[in-house]
């Protein structure tokens, strides 16, 4: 048994000789087996599908069969539901008896009539019902049908600009050989052909393939043209085919793209992604894989949204719990301090006596000291000075300062009583710390005798000083 490869998008490719299972590389993992239609097909391919892909793996659909055909036509803007209405018209009308499915895109096309091309398909019914009833058995998911054509033609957009008419040459090496022409965004002609391995009889009967179409294509549109042949699949066609396309059909070879692979898987990607693309998975299927998608979206968001809650609901409770801690801490903090405080304060009340007592003996010491200072300054007055009264006062605040007032006399010796007084103010000046105030009370008189007129001695100073020591 062949291993599951990884889950992965898979690519069944359909043609009229064999269906292929890929790999989104183009690999192929293997061929579905020959089997009548019907519960005989869909038995035989979903026991083959079961085991190539694991269950669940999203399977999308190539169509390349003759009777998956495709036509192209100028319409004017079409909305999505006139697009499908339009396919249900075209599939009920088709010729074979059968009944098909149908879809349609629409592509915008400025060398149309109507500004628009419009892309219908359409596939027997039985078919399509048969290989999704394969995948469906087989656990499988379809996701998405395309026509080969379609597929092709977008892979070809995606490498460059689209020109006005195009011829393009596809080869799939050892399968098929398709011709397509188209004219800007509509598919004209396509012609599919069986190729062997690419050699002197397949450049044969490309040349033939090539020459015919065009013969074809000329009868229904005289005097149409083509320059240059697009060959998709392959690296080179030869020289010899080179040249005879170039001298019988008057055309250059160019090279798109040497692997085909590549080209359809990035047609068959833009179709998906692309909205209203041309898928013909039936209507009622697509609007179960979008019920599906769309549940599926609403549970993981249902999903995500309990899990923030959760998260919500845990970061709040860590949080409550963290402020919780932190209160409950900061409560013990501040049961200590004020434990702490409380009996700092008894021992400060304790102690506020003895402290009281102990700056007042300071203070009384300092004032004591001060006051001698100052006591023996203001009593060391010059012979000449005779000192009456000596006052100090303690000037009340938290600095230790006094105010002081002298009374006194001067007399006159051998100078004038004056200069001992002035040598005592200056004496006093010279202490730092002590302040005098202006002298406004001296006088000079004569001192007379008791019971007499008769001067005592003369010219003798009476003085007031006032000051402040600090």
């Amino acid at each position: 048994m062949t291993p599951h490869p990884p889950k992965s998008t898979l690519t069944l490719q359909i043609n009229d000789r064999s269906a292929v299972l890929r790999m989104p590389d183009g690999t192929a993992l293997g061929v579905m087996p020959e089997a009548k239609p019907g519960p005989e097909r869909r038995s035989a391919w979903a026991t083959a599908l079961r085991e190539l892909a694991a269950p669940g793996t999203e399977v999308q659909l190539l169509l390349g069969q003759l009777n998956a055909s495709v036509e192209c036509q100028d319409a004017p803007y079409l909305n999505h539901r006139e697009q499908r209405e339009v396919a249900v018209r075209m599939a009920a009308a088709g010729s074979s008896g059968q009944v098909l499915a149908g879809a349609a895109a629409l592509d915008s096309d400025p060398n149309a009539e109507g500004g628009h091309s419009l892309w219908v398909a359409t596939v027997p019914q039985v078919d399509l019902y048969d290989w999704l009833g394969a995948l469906e058995s087989a656990g499988l998911s379809i996701v998405h049908a395309t026509p080969f054509q379609r597929a092709l033609f977008c892979g070809l957009e995606h490498l460059g600009e689209v020109p006005r008419t195009r011829l393009v040459l596809a080869i799939d090496p050892g399968v098929e050989g398709y011709i397509f022409i188209f004219r800007g965004h509509s598919l004209v002609l396509v012609r599919n052909f069986r190729l062997p391995e690419f050699d002197a009889d397949a450049s044969e009967l490309i040349f033939e393939e090539v020459s015919r179409l065009l013969q074809f294509y000329k009868q229904k549109q005289r005097g149409a043209t083509f320059e240059t042949l697009d060959v998709v699949g392959v690296a080179d066609l030869g020289t010899a085919l080179t040249t005879r396309l170039k001298n019988g059909l008057k055309m250059a070879v160019q090279v798109v793209a040497p692997e085909l692979w590549p080209v359809l898987q990035q047609g068959i990607h833009l179709e998906r992604t692309r909205r209203n693309g041309l898928n013909l998975v039936p209507q009622e299927i697509q609007d179960a894989i979008r019920l599906r998608v769309f549940r599926a979206t609403v549970w993981i968001a249902a999903s995500l949204m309990g899990i923030l809650l959760l998260a919500g609901g845990i970061f709040l409770w860590a949080q409550e719990k963290h402020f919780k801690e932190a209160a409950e801490t900061a409560e013990q903090l501040v049961a200590e301090r004020e434990a702490k405080t409380s009996e700092e304060g008894s021992n400060l009340q304790a102690r506020i006596p003895l402290l009281r007592l102990r700056a007042a003996e300071v203070r009384q010491a300092e004032a004591t000291q001060t006051l001698s200072q100052l006591g023996a300054l203001l009593f060391r007055a010059p012979k000449d000075i005779q000192l009456d009264k000596v006052e100090v006062f303690e000037v009340p605040g938290d600095k230790m300062a006094h105010r002081f007032t002298v009374t006194g006399l001067a007399f006159t010796d051998n100078g004038f009583s004056v200069g001992p007084l002035a040598e005592y103010l200056n004496l006093l000046a010279r202490e730092p710390g002590l302040v005098l105030n202006p002298v406004s009370e001296v006088s000079v008189s004569d001192r007379l005798e008791a019971n007499s007129e008769k001067p005592q001695q003369r010219a003798v100073t009476r003085f007031t000083v006032q000051g402040t020591a600090r």
